[in-house]
């Protein structure tokens, strides 16, 4: 089933974003439990180039070992593996997104152990 969201973005990718950078999180999901592994994918809509995508557990920058950005128009597709450390019972997984326009957006969504 699809998401009504994601269907008006798929037709009109300005239509919550008013021309700015809009993070949408496909895996993980707010509320998830966190395993040894662990792979962020997220859709990134930006009319401008992206020059920085950033992810944060806990405050602390995750290294980006395996990092895969592909662009697809104005859709950037990412995906990041790594193994999370000093996790806690609750844990904060924050994405931050920089354009060529030094425009700034995040997401944070909350992560169980």
């Amino acid at each position: 089933e699809v998401n009504p969201i994601d269907k008006l973005l798929e037709k009109n990718p300005n239509a919550l974003s008013g021309g700015a950078m809009t993070i949408i999180l496909n895996s993980p999901k707010n509320g998830d439990f966190i395993s040894q592994n662990m792979t962020v994918n997220a859709k990134i809509i930006s009319m401008d180039n992206i020059t920085k995508v950033e992810v944060y557990l806990n405050d602390k920058l995750v290294p980006q070992n395996t990092t895969s950005i592909v662009k697809s128009g104005n859709e950037y597709h990412y995906f990041s593996n790594f193994s999370p450390s000093g996790l806690e019972l609750q844990n904060k997984l924050k994405i931050r997104v920089e354009n060529t326009k030094n425009s700034i957006v995040e997401k944070e969504i909350i992560l169980f152990k």
